[in-house]
């Protein structure tokens, strides 16, 4: 109910409103038509029909499949960053794109490759064979998608066709979580998540999260779990399978199913007045490759260490503020006032986080809790080398002959390096090309500690580590405080440089760091003319021009220390540190 001074046909919520519920009502249709409301104390109100807004819910609900057997919060965040995805389509382009985002995965994949299974059989080449299945995947998430569309359903039910083509229109900015105190739902880790999704989420201004006991407070979406494992195990007795093998076997084959019995017009419309009206189906396959753009769990390399969150098993309710900020509260409330400071409307929260307004003040409060959850990763040396492993498994891809990449710094190689020592100090090299072959690689380790001799120097190595020819290192320069300028390092005479792979942290072209370095002045046009020349003759590679010894360079892709150069740097350091 609207106060009688609210604008006419505004939806936006206006201070004074309150929930009531029609005790008298009438047939006739016109907006000073009279109705009998009751409040939330019991009085009763007449008001003209004008002020009356009705309440319309569309429930979604996700069903979320995965192989991974481990119930923990990486698996938990890999569904909730998905389901972010779906509402941030559904936000921008439609509930048509965001089905369709939803259905595309492996399991799509599947289905798209058994109806395409005689033309791949046909088709001798296997980029046109994978090209026809991709192809044919895009085609079946896209008809999931227009099975349960509104111009789908209009055609048979106009009414209801109407009303989801409204929810495109729809927009919305907050997201309230309630579930129950388990571990891979309430910890340290999965509220820094929430608090990092503030600033990543664009459309959701405001998140709190709120837990509850097991079976309370959450009504059908603590059961439906246990429904659709009971449907899945009748089904698969008595032989009702609706997969492309009439079977069920495996994970993937539990989402297809689902698809075929949730992910329709028919269940749509039947299911139009109850409690959940729509059912999507995620699924998540454990050993999805980053490459193929289906979804994946982002399994770290080494659990990550969050700090701990004070009282955190005593208090039900965390308002999420962005950048691993959390404010906690014993007790969960949504009187007027809380629903304001959730909506972020201005002078309902004070700066130390207290709501004056709330009517259980006195219960809980926000006032002064909030603290920074930090993320650190795993200390210890072997973490440390477990995840200098995982690194090397990334760069390794982009090794060339003449690219820039970063060492770890074990030493200084003077005095004047002192000056630029931080955390994470690193050194930046050229790799060389060994025998000719355009590769770096001149040993790869098979053993563990595995001794070998090059240029009359012994290097040790690990199983799966290599040795690695260097043309030069760059040291920075004393003068450049920042240490954003190196210059190349001079070695003895006939002395040949090289180093193990583990001590490898940037590799130019990497996507995550495209280390490189720029010439501050570009090379005289003369010299340019005779690489040119050589090149035609068989002679140096790409990007192989001979610079002169003194040359300065600037660590980022620009000529120019900037903004662009210190970000390198920062990523760089980090990722030394953490090594």
């Amino acid at each position: 109910m609207q106060p009688a001074d609210a604008p006419h046909g505004s939806i936006e919520y206006v201070t004074g409103s309150y929930f009531a519920v029609v005790e008298e009502g009438s047939s006739v249709v016109g907006p000073d038509v009279q109705y009998v409301v009751k409040r939330p104390d019991g009085s009763c109100e007449t008001v003209s029909r004008e002020r009356l807004r009705r309440r319309v819910w569309h429930r979604v609900a996700f069903l979320g499949v995965t192989n991974e057997k481990q119930h923990v919060a990486t698996t938990t965040q890999a569904f909730f960053s998905h389901q972010h995805e779906f509402w941030r389509l559904w936000h921008k382009e439609g509930r048509d794109a965001a089905l369709a985002f939803a259905a595309n995965d492996r399991a799509c994949v599947d289905i798209a490759a058994t109806a395409t299974a005689g033309a791949v059989r046909a088709d001798a080449t296997t980029a046109a064979a994978a090209a026809a299945t991709a192809m044919d995947t895009a085609a079946t998430a896209a008809a999931y998608a227009a099975a349960s569309s509104a111009k789908t359903i209009a055609a048979t039910d106009p009414k209801f066709g109407r009303f989801l083509a409204d929810l495109d229109h729809e927009k919305f900015w907050g997201w309230v979580g309630h579930s129950d105190n388990a571990t891979h739902l309430k910890s340290s880790g999965n509220l820094h998540y929430w608090s990092k999704q503030q600033d990543t989420l664009g459309f959701i201004k405001s998140i709190w999260i709120q837990y509850g006991c097991p079976g309370k407070g959450k009504g059908p979406w603590d059961g439906l779990g246990a429904m659709v494992k009971t449907k899945v195990t009748r089904d698969i007795t008595n032989e009702r399978c609706k997969t492309p093998s009439g079977r069920i076997r495996s994970a993937l084959e539990v989402a297809q199913h689902l698809r075929a019995i949730f992910c329709n017009r028919e269940w749509l419309a039947k299911h139009a007045h109850m409690k959940i009206h729509e059912l999507v189906v995620l699924y998540i396959d454990k050993d999805e490759k980053a490459s193929t753009g289906y979804p994946r769990v982002n399994w770290p390399v080494t659990d990550p260490k969050y700090t701990t969150v004070k009282d955190i098993s005593k208090k039900y309710c965390f308002a999420c503020r962005g950048g691993g900020r959390v404010a906690a509260r014993r007790w969960c409330c949504w009187c007027e006032a809380c629903w304001l400071a959730f909506a972020g409307r201005e002078g309902s929260m004070t700066p130390t986080l207290d709501i004056p307004d709330c009517k259980r003040r006195h219960l809980s409060t926000f006032k002064g809790t909030e603290e920074t959850i930090k993320c650190t990763a795993a200390a210890g040396l072997a973490n440390a080398r477990t995840r200098a492993k995982a690194l090397w498994q990334e760069l390794k891809r982009n090794l060339k002959a003449g690219k820039f990449a970063a060492v770890q710094a074990r030493e200084l190689w003077s005095t004047e390096e002192r000056t630029h020592l931080r955390p994470g100090h690193f050194w930046a090299c050229q790799l060389g090309n060994f025998n000719g072959s355009g590769s770096p690689v001149i040993h790869a380790f098979t053993k563990k500690n595995e001794s070998f001799e090059y240029d009359k120097q012994k290097y040790r190595g690990d199983e799966g580590e290599h040795l690695l020819l260097l043309k030069c290192y760059f040291h920075r320069i004393a003068s450049d405080a920042d240490g954003l300028s190196f210059m190349q390092w001079q070695e003895k005479k006939g002395e040949a440089l090289a180093v193990n792979s583990s001590e490898l942290r940037a590799v130019q072209g990497h996507q995550k760091n495209d280390f490189v370095l720029t010439p501050f002045d570009p090379p005289p046009p003369v010299l340019r003319q005779k690489h040119a020349r050589h090149k035609k003759k068989g002679g140096a590679s790409v990007g192989e021009i001979p610079y002169p010894t003194k040359q300065k360079w600037c660590l980022g892709p620009s000529p120019v220390v900037g903004p662009e150069a210190e970000e390198c740097d920062r990523i760089t350091r980090s990722v030394c540190e953490g090594t």
